[in-house]
Order: structure tokens, then sequence, then C-alpha cells
């Protein structure tokens, strides 16, 4: 009886110095939060004071679109939504060749819409001026070689429409046969130029 009395006194008295020691030390902790905390605000507080007002403003921009998207995400949580229900282009983030070619697709289908605008090439060229500017010289280059080989087919096609629309528009030659034959061999005699405005 007196081993298990001993065991169970054993006990108590660890329990008893793990409770006294659980807040042991946490004072010390909180003033090493509290330097640090205020260590990080006055550099921040530093560095803020070193930006030019442009700087100031992009970064105050910065921080509340930070805000705005944690505030997003706070709502999206709050009433069940996840980020994989969100849909459309403001929530591809692609990574692989494949989320990619996703990413392209949709990206072209919302552009596509407005194909028809007057102001439609003027954005395009624009557009692409803006993506090419941050492609290397070789990926630039395959890009140039890419549109100069679509600008030649597009040249192709739109002279193809072109003769199919002309065509029958030629000069009208009469063919003399029999009896006649003989004023083929003459020519016109400048007769075209003349009726041809009749004709």
């Amino acid at each position: 009886m007196d081993d298990e009395w001993d065991a169970d006194n054993v006990e108590a008295k660890f329990d008893l110095a793990m409770r006294s020691n659980k807040w042991e030390g946490e004072d010390e902790e909180e003033d090493v939060k509290k330097k640090t905390r205020e260590e990080a605000e006055r550099k921040a507080k530093e560095k803020e004071e070193a930006l030019t007002p442009e700087e100031r403003r992009a970064e105050m921009l910065r921080r509340q679109r930070l805000q705005e998207e944690a505030d997003l995400r706070l709502a999206m949580e709050t009433f069940g939504v996840t980020p994989e229900a969100a849909v459309g282009l403001d929530s591809m983030t692609p990574d692989t060749k494949e989320e990619f070619d996703q990413f392209s697709e949709a990206l072209l289908k919302k552009i596509n819409q407005f194909n028809k605008h007057a102001e439609f090439t003027t954005f395009a060229e624009e557009l692409i001026k803006n993506i090419a500017v941050n492609l290397s010289s070789m990926s630039l280059k395959k890009v140039k070689t890419t549109v100069e080989n679509l600008a030649i087919e597009k040249q192709k096609i739109e002279k193809g429409d072109k003769g199919k629309k002309n065509k029958g528009k030629g000069k009208a030659k009469l063919r003399v046969e029999g009896d006649n034959s003989h004023l083929n061999e003459y020519g016109d005699y400048g007769f075209d130029d003349e009726f041809n405005d009749f004709m």
C-alpha cells in the first residue's frame, strides 16, 4: 500500500511542478516579442520616411490591395466559398503548359469578344507590345517570325479573295469565225478603248 501511495504522491508532485512551471518565463517571452515588434515598427517607419511621395502612394495602394484581398478571403471563408469555386480569368494562376493553354483559351475568348470594335486594332498592338517588352530577344524573334508568317498567310488569303471578286471583269474579246475570220488578223483597231464606256 505504501508503494501505491508513493506512486500517487509522485504523480501529484509532478502535476504540481508542471503547473508551477507552466507560466514561468512568460513575462520574458512577452518582453522579447514586444521588443521584436517595436524593432520591426521602427524599421518600417524609417523605410517609409526614406520613400518619395510617389513611392509612398504606391506602397499605400499596395497595402490597401493586400487588405482588400485579405478581406475578400475572409468573406469567402465566412460564406463557405472556396478558391476552387471561383471561376474566370482572375482565379487562374497557370503553372504548367496545360494550365497556360487553358489560360490562353480563356483570355482569347474574353479578348475576341471585342474584335469588331473600332479601337480593337490599337488595343491589340498595345497589348502585344506590352507583352513583348518582357520577353527575351530569342523569344521575341520567335514571336516576330510567327507574326510575319501569319501576315504573309493573311495577305495571300486577302489577295485570293480579291481575285475571286474581280473574276470575269477582264476585257471582252470577240471571236470571229467563218466568213469574217479575216477580221482577226487586223486586231481591234483601237475600238476597245473608244467603246468601253458603252459596253
